[in-house]
């Protein structure tokens, strides 16, 4: 809705008496609802008071009573009626600092009042629309842990928020963060009769909530939690997650831009990994509980199945290369997990993706192709760590190729660590291998190395993990298990 729509909505005027409270004034308008600064004439204090008004759906009468609209709106105002009533209910039951209290609600004038705590302040939203990003991490980090606080005593009693976003972050004194808007909360998925309805903001609602048949849980509101600090840290959304979905699904690549990527070097890679993990498409792969959450920042070890390795990541740089004909940048999604942040360089599409492997994060680098790889690798390649090489064996002339890369790559850094696969081979894999092991372990060619080189199938997300794996025992000989 419009604020031209919210603008025209009739609100109880001042000095209005409603039960044992007077209104003072409005403090916002929204398009299910009005909130009212009042006062408490039987204890004299300042409340806030929350009415339940959907602008599309009812009208003021001059007594201050609400009426529906128009009947055929009835039904739907009756359920939000009783939303309404619920979320009060619900925000009833929470006594802690980091989510909005309801000290009372009760039904008058055909429709629901909440009577909260006043607190002064402003949202999240708010704040980064006034400061723009948040580059202190000590700052985020402390904001994320309130929420995530407060978070975990919503998930304890089985409820979903469902809605979080920066505008639902409201800021005690601009600092202390408190969860509010309960509107769209329900009960968690594993209980059984209570029915589903569709809530999905744009750019912060995950995939399942688009979807009758999507299950919801605990990562439901982690999506939305990752989207609201990747909005803080850098200064907008993650982009739609139905978007993200269908382009996926589509073409094989998913189009958000991986915070560890993006932050690289001004937030620590901790933060920015919380954030990706939060923010997977495939709710199987995200968090399940704030636990998990809180371990992996804290860098503990253990915990539930499901996390990522809890130990903090060491960071490299490797390089992705192969054949032209060779789709390197569907096998750089099937390497992240789809995550790739893409590009268009003077030399022809980028790709950047980042995984982890075992301890270490890896910031993948997808190298082009000749003739322009001459031209863009000797960049790409400072402070590589090692490199990932991708040979077509059905090619007319695949040894020549490898020979050719090897001796280009090398020529811009020397004696850069290895693994190869070979895709496409036929017959068995001794003898597909032999006339690569030749050329490698060539003392004329110059090579004379034993890098791990395996066959495999370049869609196989298995086969690829088993070549991250041999360039991973390359790399760290002495810890590789």
């Amino acid at each position: 809705m419009s604020e031209s729509s919210t603008d025209n909505i009739k609100t109880l005027p001042q000095g209005y008496r409603l039960a044992e409270y007077s209104i003072d004034s409005v403090l916002g308008k929204g398009a299910f609802g009005v909130t009212y600064q009042a006062h408490d004439n039987q204890l004299n204090r300042k409340v806030a008071i929350k009415e339940f008004f959907p602008a599309k759906s009812a009208s003021r009468r001059d007594d201050g009573g609400v009426t529906v609209s128009e009947p055929k709106r009835a039904e739907f105002y009756r359920w939000g009626l009783d939303r309404f009533l619920t979320e009060a209910q619900v925000l009833a039951q929470f006594k802690h600092a980091n989510i909005v209290r309801v000290n009372r609600f009760f039904s008058l004038n055909n429709t629901g009042y909440m009577v909260m705590d006043y607190e002064e302040g402003c949202t999240l939203g708010e704040i980064i629309q006034g400061e723009g990003p948040l580059t202190d991490e000590g700052r985020v980090r402390d904001l994320l842990d309130a929420v995530l606080a407060g978070l975990e005593e919503v998930h304890s009693k089985k409820y979903l928020h469902r809605d979080i976003k920066p505008g639902n972050v409201y800021m005690r004194d601009g600092r202390q963060p408190v969860l509010i808007d309960f509107g769209a909360a329900r009960l968690d998925i594993g209980v059984e009769g209570h029915e589903k309805k569709l809530i999905f903001t744009p750019n912060y609602s995950p995939p399942e909530q688009a979807s009758r048949g999507g299950i919801e849980g605990p990562w439901s509101d982690f999506y939305s939690l990752g989207a609201t600090f990747y909005r803080c840290i850098f200064g907008e959304p993650p982009g739609n997650s139905r978007t993200r979905y269908n382009r996926l699904k589509e073409t094989g690549q998913d189009p958000y831009q991986s915070a560890v990527i993006r932050g690289e070097g001004r937030y620590s890679d901790t933060l920015l990994e919380v954030l990706d993990w939060m923010l997977r498409l495939d709710w199987r792969r995200r968090p399940r509980s704030v636990g998990q959450i809180v371990n992996f920042l804290t860098h503990q070890i253990g915990g539930e199945s499901g996390q990522p390795d809890q130990i903090p990541a060491r960071s490299k740089k490797i390089l992705l290369a192969g054949s032209r004909d060779l789709d390197l940048q569907k096998t750089l999604a099937n390497l992240s997990g789809g995550a790739i942040l893409g590009g268009v360089g003077k030399h022809g599409p980028l790709g950047l993706a980042s995984t982890r492997v075992r301890d270490e994060r890896w910031h993948l680098f997808r190298l082009p192709p000749a003739p322009n790889f001459r031209v863009v690798w000797p960049a790409l390649s400072v402070a590589a760590s090692g490199a990932l090489l991708l040979i077509n064996d059905a090619q007319t002339d695949p040894i020549g190729e490898l020979r050719q890369m090897m001796r280009e790559l090398w020529g811009i850094a020397p004696r850069l660590p290895l693994a190869i696969g070979v895709c496409n081979t036929e017959g068995s894999s001794e003898q597909s291998l032999a006339r690569y092991w030749e050329l490698l372990r060539s003392v004329e060619e110059g090579f004379e190395i034993s890098a791990p080189l395996f066959t495999l199938a370049q869609s196989n997300p298995e086969h690829l993990g088993v070549l991250q794996e041999g360039l991973y025992t390359v790399l760290n000989p002495v810890t590789a298990a």
